[in-house]
């Protein structure tokens, strides 16, 4: 037979061969994904097109097919070079030096010892080919044995590392027909058809069967897409948020295809504007300082006077009435020494004392000096009722404290809502963001309505804080319960930090310490799903102008070593004179956070 002949039918053999270990490898690392779904993984495989698994296959296969395509090159112009191949040699290492830096940045896939058991098999794989291939002395084989090893070894490392850490993009569709939408997860696409595993159900929150498992896989012709969005890979154990971001997916496509242009909503007719747009805030599920009462906490607490060199001034009980008001707790410090001078000028738990704040203090107090509420450490994480209802884990018994007034920029009315917690803990190892925390926080979000006259209102905006910053989101851009015809705002409240996010995922901040960032990046994880504990904030809706100790100036929380663990500033004037924290005046800020892949 000519040598042409049979190179060709060589060349189209291997082919064969490397699409069917493609077709396997995509087979292999979809059951896995769909098993994690506790989807019916045979049948889900089986009902999918070849060409389907072939794509997902080379996918797969891409990064470590070019690293041997440019090893084997590499070998060939070494074992033949000439005057002539050492440019291409050179080029080859250039390019293969490369791609190993790309691989070597990329994050660690593989959990020990199951990644190390499949490096040392790819390996002592690889090492066999090629001994077999050097003792026939078949220069060729060389790099074809070099090529199908990484291949073999690619394929393999692909499917232990998504068994280890199984992950599908959260999608959502707007369709041409019935049904006219899909939320759900998306498996993938060839030149006529579309692939999801949509949620069971609606795909709503509240639908009745929201936690049910994902059980089928969804054929949709592409000549039925209006609109299709994706968002990066998730996992998809009871931990991770892949449903609550294919829902917001779904209602963020639906707002910008659908809402009325400017942003604002439809007007509402209500008597009771602060309960009609009170928030649905949503905890993770690992959360463990939960909203709690700030009359409760005030019950398990101990007001501290701290004055630098001295001992610590201690009342217990605390009476809220004299955290603020007409006769609050006063302290008389003495020109000299620790004592108490009643000639001296009074400072009050009413007047701005918060330590490390540098404004609107009482002259002559130090930065480490002033009031703060000690909490009871077993307070920190206080009990909490959790009811499941339906499919939802339920938070009750948690007031939402309000704060209302006209917004000086437009005339109409912002409603503040204030969330209290026990603790703040930055998310992250113990040892490290132990250091971070601080008893006692304050988090918000306010809504800013148009008075359209007659008890009707227009929503304008919600404005959401996160740490340091806050910003306005158009209510046609925010999530609503019951979709664009509800008047609750979602509201994800981060794991351990509270921080208030307008939709679920990872969010990267840098704390700050003096007020200077501290380039140690923090991501906020804010999620939503059947375990996670949605808190609906209408039910027990408290004036914050109406209680006690509104107006204290302290801490509400230990003094830590720096502000940022120190406990907060509380509802109070002193927060209505800081225009970032005014429950009434508009803030802009530069640049809104945005949802990134953490990689784990």
């Amino acid at each position: 037979m000519d040598r042409r002949v049979t190179t060709a039918l060589q060349l189209l053999g291997a082919l064969a061969g490397f699409a069917a270990l493609a077709t396997l490898s995509g087979g292999a690392v979809l059951w896995i994904r769909f098993d994690a779904l506790r989807l019916p993984a045979d049948q889900a495989i089986a009902l999918l097109p070849k060409q389907l698994l072939l794509i997902v296959g080379l996918h797969v296969l891409v990064l470590p097919v070019a690293i041997a395509t440019a090893a084997a090159a590499l070998l060939v112009l070494l074992l033949y070079r000439d005057a002539r191949t050492w440019f291409w040699f050179a080029f080859g290492l250039v390019v293969l030096a490369a791609l190993v830096t790309v691989v070597a940045l990329l994050p660690p896939p593989l959990d020990a010892p199951l990644g190390w058991l499949a490096t040392a098999a790819v390996l002592i794989v690889s090492g066999l080919l090629l001994t077999l291939a050097i003792v026939s002395g078949q220069k060729r084989a060389l790099a074809a044995a070099l090529l199908t090893a990484f291949a073999v070894g690619g394929a393999t490392l692909a499917v232990v590392r998504t068994h280890a850490d199984p992950r599908l993009e959260p999608v959502a569709l707007l369709l041409d027909g019935r049904p006219s939408s899909i939320a759900g997860f998306y498996v993938g696409q060839t030149a006529d058809s579309v692939y999801v595993a949509p949620l069971p159900g609606r795909g709503a929150a509240d639908d009745p069967f929201a936690d049910a498992p994902v059980d089928r896989i969804a054929e949709i012709r592409r000549s039925r897409v209006l609109a299709l969005v994706l968002r990066a890979p998730t996992g998809l154990g009871g931990d991770d948020d892949g449903r609550e971001q294919a829902r917001a997916l779904l209602a963020d496509l639906r707002s910008a295809t659908e809402a009325p242009g400017g942003g604002a909503g439809a007007a509402v007719q209500a008597v009771d504007p602060v309960a009609t747009f009170a928030p649905l805030v949503s905890l993770h599920r690992k959360e463990r300082s939960l909203p709690t009462s700030a009359d409760e906490l005030l019950r398990h607490a101990t007001l501290v006077w701290k004055q630098d060199g001295c001992d610590a001034v201690t009342v217990r009980p605390i009476d809220p009435a004299r955290l603020a008001g007409a006769a609050p707790y006063a302290h008389h410090p003495a020109a000299r020494g620790c004592g108490e001078d009643p000639r001296a000028p009074a400072i009050t738990a009413a007047d701005h004392t918060r330590p490390f704040d540098t404004k609107d203090r009482p002259p002559g107090l130090g930065p480490r000096e002033g009031f703060a509420i000690d909490v009871d450490n077993a307070w920190r994480t206080p009990p909490a009722k959790v009811e499941r209802v339906g499919p939802q884990e339920t938070l009750k018994g948690a007031p939402v404290y309000v704060e209302q007034g006209r917004d000086p920029d437009t005339g109409g009315l912002r409603i503040t809502y204030w969330f209290f917690y026990g603790l703040s803990q930055p998310p992250g190892p113990g040892s490290v963001t132990s250091h971070l925390e601080h008893e006692g926080d304050w988090e918000r979000i306010s809504v800013q309505l148009r008075d359209d006259g007659g008890d009707r209102w227009t929503p304008l905006s919600v404005r959401f804080h996160t740490h340091d910053e806050s910003r306005d989101v158009p209510w046609a851009s925010v999530r609503k319960v019951d979709g664009d015809g509800g008047t609750h705002p979602f509201v994800y409240s981060a794991l351990g930090s509270h921080a208030t996010y307008w939709a679920a995922g990872a969010y990267e901040s840098l704390p700050k310490v003096g007020g200077t960032p501290v380039k140690l990046p923090i991501f906020d994880r804010a999620s939503a799903c059947t375990d996670c504990p949605q808190w609906r904030t209408w039910e027990q809706v408290v004036d914050v102008r109406t209680r006690p100790w509104y107006g204290f100036g302290g801490a509400w929380g230990k003094i830590g070593d720096i502000g940022g663990t120190t406990g907060p500033l509380g509802p109070s004037r002193w927060k209505i004179r800081d225009p970032h924290n005014s429950p009434t005046a508009t803030v802009h800020r530069p640049l809104t956070p945005t949802p990134v892949a953490t990689g784990d």
